[in-house]
């Protein structure tokens, strides 16, 4: 297998999902901490700032576990490619 385009179309969607994911927590964070601020009591801001922490620590984790995936399998893509045609088994005599 010479064609590593499905492998990559698959390793950019995999980059897409994790932005798209790390901009969700970065706008759930954001509306956590103005709700906390709009409700006016201590209480719901320290409620925000959790949201926000949580959000911030879901999307950090988000960003290196699917980065990780993405880079990886790109890598085995390449690896696949350069590797392709030395590593195919020979065909047994008489066939």
């Amino acid at each position: 297998m010479n064609n590593p385009a499905a492998a990559n179309l698959v390793a950019t969607t995999i980059g897409t999902v994790k932005w798209v994911a790390v901009a969700g927590f970065a706008l759930l964070g954001a509306f956590g901490v103005l709700g906390g601020l709009l409700s006016g009591e201590v209480s719901g801001v320290l409620v925000g700032l959790m949201v926000l922490v949580a959000s911030a620590l879901c999307a950090l984790l988000m960003w290196v576990l699917f980065g990780w995936f993405e880079q990886t399998l790109r890598m085995l893509a390449d690896i696949a490619v350069n590797t392709g045609s030395r590593t195919a088994a020979p065909s047994p005599p008489g066939y």
